[in-house]
């Protein structure tokens, strides 16, 4: 219920975003090529978010890590949704983003 919100508010932001399934997460791209955002459903009732480096911008309470470099992702911080609270915070900052990776 929480992805399928969050899909269409990325969705319905810009015809310039695609969404691609794999069998382990559903990447977000830029005109086909670049990844902007992606999302994997955990087995824990979650979901992690993963975004770019500049989301810090807007991420006022820091609740986005940084991950790895040898995870091999090209985006580079990470958050997990587990409840309602972590859904409304990236609301509030997912339009602000999209709009500066586009």
């Amino acid at each position: 219920e929480r992805f399928e919100l969050l899909n269409k508010m990325i969705l319905s932001n810009s015809k310039r975003i695609n969404r691609r399934v794999t069998k382990k997460e559903i990447v977000y791209k830029k005109d086909k090529a670049k990844s902007i955002l992606s999302f994997i459903i955990t087995k824990s009732e979650g979901i992690k978010m993963f975004a770019f480096n500049y989301i810090e911008e807007f991420d006022l309470e820091s609740r986005f890590i940084t991950i790895s470099k040898k995870n091999c992702k090209p985006l580079e911080k990470c958050m997990k949704i587990k409840n309602d609270n972590d859904l409304e915070y990236i609301k509030m900052i997912i339009d602000k983003y999209l709009k500066k990776a586009l």
